[in-house]
């Protein structure tokens, strides 16, 4: 079993932790169905609706929407697609990001989703047209046959079929000097970026004029077939598209196979392990991700991880081996958080929830499990959070196997400086003592400390403390003194493990 135990430490020097150093978190988790920048927010799709969120993935605008519009003058729509048709639902405003409702059915055409000069062109189900405010009142009532947007704070609108108005910024109508003069308008531009328009009027027959935002007859319109010589059209309106800043903290996305991660902006340093379907690059700190289908946004964080390992040498003793201790350091921004720690080693994987509601330090000790006898075992260390691979540490351990094999111990027996005779007796030296000796073995890897005792009768006998070195032996011996006769002598060698030899030696004086 792993043992884990959560401690609490201030950081040192001694610790490889850096706040210069950068990891991510979610800000918010994979739960969209798309995501994409959206000015400082995120535009998002959850079941088929769109919505906005912060870069932290607050909530401002709800989804509810089939489509939300890029914000021009501030606004933005929420519409909902009707049989090709786009009903506004909503009026956002980008400061404070409130939708306010519009009460009544009213429809934009498609090349015309904007605000302009704070009013929106829109029509009914009568397909009568008119404009609405920011506040979602109506400015002019929905009752011109066709309405355009507001330029120069000038608007062209059809009352009926050939019979074009042209609409102050308060709502009146324009007066033109060319209706002064007798002619009814039966067609218009909207004023171009110049603040002129191109009208024709009919009185006896059809004439062509410039006008400028007064009504005033700058000139008369001359043409090339359809199109005229001396008037420029407004350039079609297009949404300003957003600045994108540059990538932030020096992090950036890269790919590795068919997945992304991110790296520091000189590659030499990983922040997140390749795991995304897309990743998108840091703008302001955050960025956009996708991971099992659905997109999610991270955001940067202070701080590093780090482990380390207590030792890099492990003995087995019997099939038993050492505790290891790993220690990992988490950073700040990670307290509280939900971590999850997986360790591998040899045949054995664990998972175990890392609590750091109280510190930013995680210790845990385990003991190896080699699969065979091997010399080396790779430690793998991941941490994750909420389905983010956070990080991964390798380590190397060397393993030591010891062999406790038990001791073995001789029969006793003499030295081979006695001769024995015919009749299987040992002759004495010239003092009348034959020496005996037991010798003690130890096969095992490691030291052995033993006491060894040689007694019988007529025996000199002897115990002796020794320590055997591993794959050693050592010899401990005696005398059988004052040797007058042909006699047998029964010696005894014991050990204090409980080993014991015996053996009868047959001796005679030496004359």
């Amino acid at each position: 079993m792993w043992k884990y135990c959560l401690l609490l430490f201030c950081f040192c020097n001694a610790c490889r932790f850096s706040m210069q150093a950068q990891t991510v978190a979610w800000s918010q988790p994979p739960t969209y169905q798309a995501l994409e920048e959206y000015g400082d927010m995120y535009k998002v799709r959850e079941q088929g609706k769109v919505g906005l969120v912060s870069k932290s993935g607050k909530i401002l605008v709800r989804p509810e929407y089939d489509s939300i519009t890029p914000f021009h003058e501030q606004l933005a729509l929420g519409l909902e697609i009707q049989d090709d048709k786009y009903a506004v639902k909503a009026i956002i405003d980008q400061t404070t990001c409130r939708a306010g409702s519009v009460a009544d059915k009213y429809y934009v055409q498609e090349e015309e989703l904007y605000f302009s000069g704070g009013k929106l062109a829109v029509y009914d189900d009568s397909n009568r047209y008119g404009y609405l405010l920011p506040d979602g009142t109506l400015f002019i009532p929905c009752q011109y046959m066709r309405a355009y947007p507001f330029y120069e704070g000038m608007a062209c609108v059809y009352k009926a079929k050939n019979r074009v108005c042209y609409l102050k910024s308060d709502g009146t109508e324009l007066t033109t000097e060319v209706e002064r003069q007798g002619y009814v308008l039966i067609a218009g531009t909207a004023f171009n970026e110049s603040g002129e328009a191109c009208v024709q009027g009919k009185l006896v027959g059809r004439k062509a004029f410039v006008i400028n935002t007064q009504g005033k007859t700058l000139r008369e319109a001359k043409f090339s077939g359809n199109t005229p010589k001396n008037f420029t059209f407004r350039k079609s309106f297009k949404f300003q598209n957003v600045e994108k800043a540059q990538v932030s903290d020096g992090v950036k996305p890269y790919k590795e196979g068919s997945l992304y991660g991110f790296v520091t902006s000189d590659g030499k340093k990983t922040i997140l392990r390749p795991q995304f379907a897309e990743a998108y690059p840091f703008r302001n700190g955050f960025a956009r991700v996708k991971l099992n289908g659905k997109y999610g946004i991270l955001q940067l964080l202070p701080g590093d991880f780090a482990g380390q390992l207590d030792k890099h040498k492990v003995r087995f003793r019997n099939g038993k081996g050492e505790k290891v201790a790993y220690t990992v350091s988490v950073p700040p921004g990670y307290q509280g958080k939900p971590v999850t720690m997986t360790v591998s080693e040899g045949g054995k994987s664990e998972e175990m929830p890392l609590d750091l509601a109280d510190g930013v330090l995680a210790s845990f000790s385990f003991v190896p499990h080699p699969v065979g006898e091997e010399k080396t075992m790779n430690i793998h260390v991941s941490l994750a959070s909420e389905g983010l691979l956070l990080w991964e540490d390798n380590q190397t351990l060397a393993l030591e196997y010891v062999k406790a094999l038990p001791p073995v111990l001789s029969v006793p027996q003499v030295t081979s400086a006695f001769r024995m005779d015919s009749e299987g007796y040992i002759r004495a030296d010239s003092e009348n003592k034959v020496e005996v000796y037991a010798t003690i073995t130890n096969p095992s890897s490691f030291p052995l400390n033993i006491t060894v005792t040689m007694e019988g009768e007529g025996l000199e006998s002897t115990s002796v403390e020794l320590t055997v070195p591993a794959e050693s032996r050592r010899v401990v011996s005696t005398v059988i003194p004052d040797i007058k006769e042909r006699k047998s002598v029964h010696v005894v060698a014991r050990t204090s493990t409980g080993l014991e030899q015996d053996s009868v030696i047959n001796v005679k004086p030496f004359i």
